[in-house]
């Protein structure tokens, strides 16, 4: 010991000995102790400490705890609420402090909501679907819930088919919606400003990139000539489309049926379930044509073994021609009349000898089915 410094009592001995040894320790106990500088606006895991009639009361380090009310966790669940146990963490968003406790004010849906906005705006930039529940209805389509962020399906963009008045709001169209609420979709963000918190799905563009999916599966698996099992989708005034397991393909008015058809809701309506037969795959356009008149015996397979030639029977004028008249004898099977067979006497226009729609006697002269020919005369057919 130098000359003039004093011995160190025990106490300050024992003082120097402690700060050395547990400086750290004692630093690191105050950092848990004390909270890091918090705003109003941050998201912290909050400890959950209790859960009782007020709300869940959390710990955000060392004493400082509060309670988040029930009306700040209603994006909760009653499933979530009961799997909370204490020890676990929640996120929550600081709203302030309240003057009269001093108590930070917290909230776990807006935490929810900031958290959710992030997941929307990742999976908006990445194109991919986001799950979303539907809560309720409006005139103008669905309200629905998408990782705590609430959201809007335009009634536009709802694939349930909805044939009624979108200015009346009750009817039919809320009988429709209604009973929507509490399914679970699977949406693809049109819209998402989040200036405005403004977001707009939609289920219809979902179920279109299905159907191009199974189209595109379907063109490689099925093959021309093949007959197919498939529920009609929807009528038009040029066909029927029908849904053969995800993909529609075309009946056009003309493979309908044999006979002439002026109205498709005749043979078919929508929800019916069908056979067709697929006449044609377009690779390229990925485009499929079917018919439901070849479905089975077609007419022309039994002409051979129904008519004969030089039988004479009774046909119907369908339309007029400058070489000649078609006439119809049975269903859709149609025989050509050619000009010189309308009668003995010159002829320059099928009209000076019939008309359409008149039902004249004619005889048989050639029948090939193959080709789906059959020639027909008038001036040679026997009275009947």
């Amino acid at each position: 010991m130098k000359a003039g410094q004093s011995t160190p009592t025990r106490k300050e001995a024992s003082l120097d000995a402690y700060t050395d040894s547990n400086l750290e320790d004692m630093e690191h106990l105050l950092s848990q102790s004390l909270p890091l500088v918090m705003k109003t606006g941050d998201i912290l895991d909050g400890l959950v400490v209790q859960i009782n009639k007020d709300g869940i009361v959390v710990s955000l380090g060392g004493k400082f705890e509060s309670c988040v009310p029930h009306m700040e966790m209603l994006t909760l669940s009653k499933k979530d609420l009961n799997s909370i146990t204490p020890g676990e963490n929640i996120p929550v968003m600081i709203l302030g402090t309240d003057p009269s406790s001093g108590e930070l004010l917290l909230s776990i849906d807006k935490a929810n909501s900031h958290i959710g906005w992030g997941k929307l705006e990742d999976l908006f930039k990445s194109g991919k679907n986001v799950s979303a529940i539907v809560t309720g209805y409006n005139k103008g389509g669905l309200t629905v819930i998408a990782e705590n962020v609430a959201g809007f399906i335009p009634i536009s963009h709802i694939h349930t088919p909805l044939k009624v008045n979108p200015e009346t709001p009750d009817g039919p169209l809320s009988d429709i919606l209604h009973t929507r609420i509490g399914d679970t979709l699977e949406l693809k963000i049109l819209e998402l400003n989040g200036q405005d918190k403004r977001v707009v799905l939609s289920e219809k563009l979902v179920h279109e990139d299905r159907k191009s999916v199974a189209k595109d599966r379907l063109i490689k698996e099925l093959d021309e000539g093949s007959i197919v099992n498939g529920t009609v989708s929807s009528i038009t005034n040029f066909g029927a489309f029908v849904d053969i397991g995800g993909a529609d393909g075309l009946i056009h008015i003309s493979e309908i049926s044999w006979q002439s058809v002026d109205n498709i809701e005749e043979f078919v309506k929508i929800g019916d379930e069908i056979s067709a037969y697929i006449i044609n795959i377009d690779q390229e356009n990925k485009r499929i044509s079917l018919s439901l008149k070849r479905v089975g015996s077609q007419p022309w397979d039994n002409v051979a073994a129904k008519y004969e030639i030089n039988q004479t029977i009774h046909g119907t004028i369908t339309r007029l021609t400058e070489f000649g008249a078609f006439a119809r004898i049975d269903g859709n099977i149609e025989g050509l009349v050619h000009i010189s067979e309308l009668s003995d006497k010159l002829v320059h226009h099928p009209k000076e000898i019939v008309k359409v729609g008149d039902t004249v006697p004619l005889r048989i002269l050639n029948i090939e089915p193959e080709r789906k020919r059959l020639g027909l005369s008038l001036k040679q057919a026997d009275p009947i």
